[in-house]
């Protein structure tokens, strides 16, 4: 193996490396494109302008063909929480709802929340409420009719 096939499998451990710490595949489709530059590069003498289209076109062509299918299995594996449990149902309002002075209440399943109006209407004490998100700790909700 010359020294040339070296440098590509740096490469792809480097890739690896930082795949690993960021996790948000980027740089894995590199890993790939590295490691067949390096086995071609152990078999056929190859200018560096070769080198690099090989590499440049086989991570591409990882990234086209596989990132769909793995990104696609990683979001199934995300896993709703108790409190995403909670939208599309209906509260009732414990304290007036009101945007502007940063105040309001709801009380869904013997829980109370702070609440938000979606579209920034004072909604009153006792006022049946539907859960329309959830930003951060705050319930986004519409007054129902």
């Amino acid at each position: 193996m010359d020294t040339v096939s070296y440098i590509w499998l740096g490469i792809m451990v480097a890739a690896i490396i930082f795949e690993a710490i960021t996790v948000q595949l980027v740089s894995v489709w590199f890993a790939g494109g590295a490691l067949i530059t390096a086995i071609v590069t152990m078999f056929v003498d190859l200018d560096i302008w070769a080198q690099i289209l090989i590499f440049v076109s086989v991570s591409l062509l990882f990234m086209i063909i596989a990132r769909p299918l793995i990104k696609d299995r990683l979001d199934k594996q995300k896993q709703p929480t108790n409190a995403d449990s909670v939208v599309g149902k209906i509260a009732v309002v414990e304290e007036e709802i009101d945007n502007i002075n940063g105040k309001g209440c709801v009380k869904i399943n013997g829980s109370a929340w702070t609440a938000r109006s979606s579209d920034d209407s004072v909604i009153p004490r006792g006022a049946n409420v539907r859960i329309n998100k959830i930003e951060g700790v705050k319930l986004i909700v519409s007054q129902e009719v």
